[in-house]
């Protein structure tokens, strides 16, 4: 990660030929597998449109040893990390549902929202950031639309 502050921007590159983790569905069975890149990309795009992030798609890489590489940026947010409570009460606020919960207490970092069928995964504090004005903002969200 580099910071960039006269651009108000956080940049990030992926690994060598490494894009995170898909979770495609065979015969309704998550299968997961290393991402491609067109999966990482959509995923970005996910992530602005279903959770309202900015992030850019800055440039895409062939390094020394011609593996890809792909540069996306952020804007920097100041703030903390919520408290899990405050997550939480965010993500029901925002139509997220725990995929597991006992006696309405989430029990996984696992979400999904009926309404646009998106399923968010890893959603814990850690990947929010709590800005002075209390908004609470995904840094770092894998989300992807099922059915």
């Amino acid at each position: 990660m580099l910071l960039a502050p006269d651009e108000g921007r956080v940049f990030k590159i992926t690994h060598p030929d490494r894009y995170g983790k898909a979770y495609p569905r065979i015969d309704g069975q998550a299968i997961y597998r290393d991402a491609t890149p067109l999966e990482y990309l959509v995923r970005l795009i996910l992530c602005n449109d279903a959770l309202g992030d900015d992030l850019w798609l800055e440039q895409i890489l062939l390094d020394e040893s011609n593996a890809v590489r792909i540069l996306t940026s952020q804007p920097i947010i100041s703030g903390v990390h919520p408290s899990e409570e405050d997550l939480h009460r965010h993500l029901f606020e925002s139509g997220f549902e725990p995929l597991e919960a006992v006696d309405g207490v989430p029990m996984t970092n696992d979400w999904y929202r009926q309404e646009d069928q998106i399923l968010m995964f890893d959603a814990h504090n850690g990947n929010f950031i709590e800005t002075p004005e209390h908004i609470i903002v995904p840094i770092d969200i894998y989300v992807e639309r099922v059915a």
